[in-house]
C-alpha cells in the first residue's frame, strides 16, 4: 500500500499528518491525490483532520519502514481492585458503581501457537466472552434473553486490538470490559491483564451496531432497555 521510496527533502513532520486512504480502513471512494503531494511524501491524502470523525487507521512514519496504528479514543481503564464483587457467573465479578465487568482466564495449552505464547487470534473469543458477560450483568441476564426480550442483536461494526506483551502457557488473566453508547452504537472497551502483576497484555475497543431482528435492518435508535448503558 506505502510507496517505500522517500523523496529527499521530505521531512517527517510534513508526512506525519497524512495517511492513505485505499480504502481499507475509509469507507468513502480513494480520494485523489491532492496539493500535499509537493510535500513529497509517499501515497498521501487528505490531512487527518479533513477525514470527519477519526478512525482506527494506519500510519506510516517515513524512514522507518514502520506502521502505528492511530485509535480515534484512548481505551478506557478498569476501577481499584477493591470494587469488584462475585456475580451469580462462575469466575465472573462486577465493579458495581463503575459498571466494570472482569472474567477469569487461565491460557490454556490449546489456545498457544509454536511460540508457548497464547495465539493472537484467541483474543477475539476472548473479547467477545467478556463482551457477552458484560452485557449480561449490566442488564442481570443472559444474553440470550437480552436478545430474544429486545429483539436486538448486537453485530460488529469496528475492532481494534493492541497487542502489548504475549500472554504465555498457564499464565492466569483478568479480562476486563465495559459497554458504553457512542450515538446509536456501542463501544466496548477492553483490556487484559495479568492476574499476580496487573500488568497489560492487550487492550481493545470493539464497536458494535444494533440490529432489529426482524427486519434484518440497522436500528435508528437505541430501545428503552439499553438506557441504562453509560454514555460515552
Amino acid at each position: 500500500m506505502w510507496n517505500r521510496s522517500t523523496p529527499r527533502g521530505a521531512s517527517d513532520s510534513a508526512c506525519l499528518g497524512y495517511i492513505s486512504v485505499h480504502g481499507f480502513f475509509d469507507e468513502r471512494k480513494p480520494m485523489a491525490r491532492p496539493r500535499s503531494q509537493q510535500a513529497g511524501c509517499p501515497l498521501r491524502s487528505e490531512p487527518l483532520t479533513r477525514l470527519g470523525r477519526p478512525r482506527y487507521v494506519a500510519l506510516r512514519i517515513p524512514g522507518t519502514g514502520s506502521a502505528r496504528m492511530l485509535a480515534s479514543k484512548e481505551v478506557r481503564t478498569h476501577p481499584d481492585e477493591s470494587d469488584f464483587v462475585p456475580t451469580l457467573i462462575p469466575g465472573v465479578e462486577l465493579a458495581s458503581r463503575t459498571g466494570w465487568m472482569r472474567m477469569w482466564h487461565t491460557v490454556m495449552p490449546s489456545e498457544t501457537d509454536y511460540s508457548g505464547n497464547i495465539w493472537h487470534g484467541r483474543y477475539v473469543a476472548l473479547l467477545e466472552q467478556a463482551r457477552v458477560y458484560a452485557l449480561a450483568v449490566s442488564f442481570d441476564t443472559n444474553y440470550g434473553e437480552l436478545v430474544r426480550q429486545t429483539q436486538t442483536e448486537l453485530v460488529v461494526h469496528e475492532m481494534f486490538i493492541k497487542y502489548v506483551k504475549p500472554a504465555a502457557m498457564g499464565e492466569r488473566l483478568w479480562v476486563y470490559a465495559k459497554p458504553y453508547r457512542r450515538g446509536i452504537r456501542m463501544a466496548v472497551h477492553s483490556s487484559l491483564e495479568n492476574a499476580d502483576d496487573g500488568s497489560l497484555r492487550a487492550q481493545s475497543i470493539v464497536t458494535l451496531v444494533p440490529l432489529d431482528m426482524k427486519m434484518g435492518r440497522p436500528l435508528r435508535r437505541w430501545p428503552s432497555q439499553f438506557s441504562i448503558i453509560e454514555g460515552e
